[in-house]
């Protein structure tokens, strides 16, 4: 939810996790602050880049406003995890009111931190390579499809193959995620009732290697389908993002004033002078918006139906409802008397 509204929204890095939950009034959002991220660790509130303020006040920009699609989900992301205050010590961030977008301990999200464990990984399909006290090198996320696409990422993630006598490498601290051993984890264990993802114990508590019974349980399931993610857009930074909206609002014909107020930046020359932003120039954007929404919903359905990610799953259920009744309409007896009348 944070990137939906961050390319939907134009929105930057600090805008989205300085979003406080009194800056959303349905169905806008008011860009009033942002987090800035400073090298001693800490969080400061600062106005936005450039005094670049979107609240709908005369002398500054329109509030962003969202299309029906994205409202919605932000109204959904409010309520399912309703905003909270966050766990900087004494305030240190600045931060009057409940933050919209926190970590699972109230932490704000860090760039650096995001970015090697979620943003590139996803991006490019490859953990970037880490220097320093731990050093490691680049490796391609490692996924179990054997619960559909596209997958759930598995931890610690092997190097890259190289040569065609490559194997699983072993050792301390490298999962064997082919293994039997490694299997039997994810189910219940019949001897010592130890329930999934917890290692065999013996009966006065003590950890134990994994029961037999267990690993035949794990051989008679599903068992694991490895594969390796292929990228999403090699190279895309968050802040990229901004600049995706500002080429969907070049493909849509939108009006050069408009763009500035969207962005938060000031249109130079004579045009910015004597251009203004109307309703209905808003009122096409917010259009535009929802049908690329839409025709991204769709795109996407296209790929899988479903998702192991709840929200999303949720937005797939129109798509798969439709592509049922498509089905329903051409079965084989409707299809024989097309042909026939052909």
């Amino acid at each position: 939810m944070l990137w939906v509204l961050g390319a939907w929204g134009a929105m930057r890095w600090g805008e989205l996790i300085g979003l406080e939950q009194s800056f959303y009034r349905d169905p806008k959002v008011f860009v009033e602050w942002q987090l800035a991220e400073y090298d001693d660790g800490r969080f400061r509130r600062e106005g936005p880049k450039d005094d670049s303020y979107r609240i709908d006040e005369p002398g500054f920009f329109g509030a962003v406003e969202m299309p029906p699609g994205l409202a919605a989900l932000m109204r959904e992301q409010i309520s399912r995890r309703p905003p909270r205050a966050c766990s900087c010590e004494d305030g240190r961030c600045g931060g009057e009111g409940r933050f919209v977008f926190l970590g699972p301990k109230g932490g704000h999200p860090r760039r650096g931190n995001y970015s090697r464990r979620y943003w590139r990984p996803a991006c490019d399909g490859v953990y970037p390579q880490e220097d320093g006290r731990r050093s490691r090198p680049a490796r391609p996320v490692l996924v179990d499809m054997a619960a559909g696409w596209p997958g759930v990422p598995l931890t610690p993630a092997w190097p890259f193959a190289t040569g065609p006598q490559w194997s699983p490498p072993r050792g301390p601290g490298m999962t064997r995620h082919d293994s039997a051993q490694q299997q039997a984890l994810k189910v219940p264990c019949p001897d010592c009732e130890q329930a999934r993802g917890r290692p065999c114990v013996s009966g006065t508590g003590k950890a134990v290697p994994t029961h037999r019974a267990r690993i035949t349980a794990a051989l008679d399931g599903p068992g694991v389908a490895l594969a390796s993610w292929l990228p999403i857009k090699p190279g895309l930074t968050p802040h990229g993002l901004r600049h995706s909206h500002k080429v969907w609002m070049d493909e849509d014909g939108m009006p050069e004033i408009l763009k500035h107020d969207r962005m938060g930046q000031v249109m130079p020359g004579i045009g910015g002078v004597y251009s203004h932003v109307s309703p209905a120039m808003r009122a096409d954007l917010v259009d535009a918006l929802q049908r690329r929404w839409e025709n991204a919903l769709a795109a996407r359905a296209a790929l899988c139906p479903r998702s192991p990610v709840r929200l999303l799953d949720e937005l797939l259920a129109p798509q798969r409802e439709t592509t049922s009744k498509v089905v329903s309409r051409t079965s084989p007896k409707r299809r024989s008397s097309a042909a026939a009348v052909g």
